[in-house]
């Protein structure tokens, strides 16, 4: 992908968060980028290939964050606690409409990245939990496989529209409650007095 057709992805990404998917058309999305429909199908096939490589794009650059956060030297918390914030900021941008708009009319696009998502989070989380064990935060006796997939299996119900409707809740304050019920689960006596240290010092 060149710097041509990376800038159109990411722009196109930046477009979908903000406004929605259903909403906006390859006709709106070739005028909000500057240029012609004709131009615009040049680096993608249709929409479904846009949203594709909009959602592959994300996805990679959220890896090689968190990547980076991961190489900082972090204990197990503190790294839990900085990805957290990160994912934080990415979802304050997002409208409550993409997820409901990626699983409607992006199914199996959605399906596919979802499944690739869950691999790259599942060895974050493994090499996370191994840390956090050594480092005396989290609890020994974790059988680290179900933990991790009982936490994969909830990162969905953030954008459940039904179970928290927008109106009332905010992407951001599930995303802050599902991190402190996640580590109050798993962490010892040690752990907890880390992360109460944390939430009160918000830092």
């Amino acid at each position: 992908m060149n710097e041509v057709h990376k800038d159109i992805v990411s722009q196109a990404l930046d477009i979908y968060l903000k406004f929605g998917i259903k909403s906006i058309t390859m006709d709106d999305m070739a005028s909000r980028l500057g240029m012609s429909k004709k131009t615009l199908y040049k680096y993608v096939n249709d929409k479904d290939d846009l949203v594709r490589q909009a959602l592959e794009y994300q996805a990679s650059v959220e890896e090689t964050d968190i990547e980076a956060i991961c190489m900082l030297g972090y204990n197990a918390i503190e790294e839990s606690w900085t990805i957290s914030q990160y994912i934080s900021k990415i979802l304050k941008n997002i409208s409550p409409s993409v997820h409901y708009d990626l699983e409607k009319y992006h199914k199996q696009t959605f399906s596919t990245i979802i499944k690739q998502r869950h691999i790259q989070i599942f060895d974050c989380l493994q090499n996370n939990f191994k840390k956090g064990i050594a480092e005396g935060f989290y609890r020994k006796e974790l059988d680290i496989e179900i933990v991790i997939k009982l936490y994969l299996t909830k990162i969905p119900a953030i954008f459940d529209g039904e179970l928290f409707p927008p109106e009332r809740f905010t992407f951001v304050k599930v995303n802050e409650e599902f991190f402190n019920y996640h580590i109050r689960g798993i962490a010892t006596p040690k752990g907890l007095d880390y992360l109460e240290q944390k939430i009160i010092n918000k830092t």
